[in-house]
């Protein structure tokens, strides 16, 4: 296990303004997520992406593996959302499924999010100087 150090807090805490910001920004809802629950799947998903990043970086789990498979999960998170839209929308709101999957899939892609962030703002420490 490996210990956390002021300078590995920079990168969770960049992941947070701008997954946050984002979010509060109006991004969520710009982006298809339903007006009523925008802004709390934003915040559910950032929570949870940070208590991922907390656990991956506990456990060694960094570098380009983790920037890889995570922008795989983004992605994934990406089709399930607009795929649970498309299918609620087209049910008239009647297919409770596929309004779980847009629901749950924001906060999962939001949460990716948090992650790729976080990867991406801690990957000039994996830089040979």
């Amino acid at each position: 296990m490996q210990a956390i150090s002021r300078s590995d807090l920079l990168a969770p805490l960049i992941a947070g303004v701008v997954v946050s910001g984002f979010t509060f920004l109006g991004g969520t809802l710009a982006l298809g997520a339903h007006p009523s629950w925008a802004i709390e799947v934003g915040l559910i998903g950032t929570v949870i992406g940070a208590a991922t990043w907390l656990v991956l970086h506990l456990v060694g789990a960094t570098g380009r593996r983790v920037l890889v498979l995570d922008a795989v999960l983004f992605l994934a998170c990406a089709a399930m959302v607009w795929f649970g839209k498309m299918r609620f929308v087209a049910s008239y709101a009647e297919d409770v499924l596929a309004g779980r999957f847009w629901f749950f899939g924001w906060i999962a892609m939001t949460g990716a999010a948090f992650i790729l962030v976080a990867a991406i703002a801690g990957s000039h420490r994996n830089t040979p100087a």
